[in-house]
């Protein structure tokens, strides 16, 4: 479910639609107007396409704690809520520990715009975590896979994280470009820190 308020005016809008291509026969009263902005949840609507492109991001950045440890507090996603800036809530739904997958629902925003949606999620262990998300009217796709190998010194990790994101209209993707144009970097630091708080004197003895 997505919840917004005051976010932009009908004309801004409507200049947003003209900025990606939609032509004059475009009125604030047609149907079309508003699908084309907003998305349409019925797969049957012939105006229910793809609107945006697919953006990739990839980083990667070496962790001064062993694999084992960051990848316990990035598998974890039930405290996101505690220290990720953009999430507000995380919790587990459903865990299957013999398929190593399990199920959350994540409530994140930005500003006055907020959306819950569920995460499937598949790992292996000290591997690799793989997140998809589901049932969100916000994104056609939205995939974040995070990989972990060894170091090049000691009690340290190279963690690689990639995300690949579809919105489901150019609206949407105009409101949160800022925003997802930092976002592995607040997903990388945040974990960073994370570690910090959790391993930090006990590592810092190692040295």
């Amino acid at each position: 479910m997505i919840k917004f308020s005051n976010l932009v005016s009908i004309p801004k809008a409507y200049s947003i639609l003209k900025s990606v291509g939609c032509n004059n026969n475009v009125g604030y009263g047609n149907r079309y107007f508003f699908n084309k902005l907003f998305g349409s949840n019925d797969s049957s609507d012939t105006y229910n396409q793809p609107t945006t492109k697919i953006v990739t991001k990839e980083m990667t950045k070496e962790l001064k704690y062993p694999v084992n440890q960051v990848y316990s507090v990035i598998i974890k996603v039930e405290d996101y809520k505690e220290f990720l800036p953009f999430c507000l809530n995380s919790t587990i739904l459903k865990r299957e520990k013999d398929k190593n997958y399990f199920e959350a629902e994540l409530e994140v925003g930005q500003g006055t715009i907020k959306e819950s949606y569920i995460s499937k999620v598949v790992y292996k262990e000290n591997e690799i975590i793989e997140s998809t998300a589901t049932d969100t009217p916000l994104f056609h796709k939205l995939i974040n896979t995070w990989s972990f190998k060894q170091g090049q010194t000691p009690n340290t990790t190279i963690a690689h994280c990639k995300l690949i994101y579809q919105f489901k209209s150019p609206f949407y993707a105009t409101l949160m470009e800022n925003f997802f144009a930092s976002s592995l970097d607040v997903m990388i630091n945040s974990f960073d820190k994370r570690c910090d708080e959790l391993y930090g004197s006990s590592n810092s003895s190692k040295k």
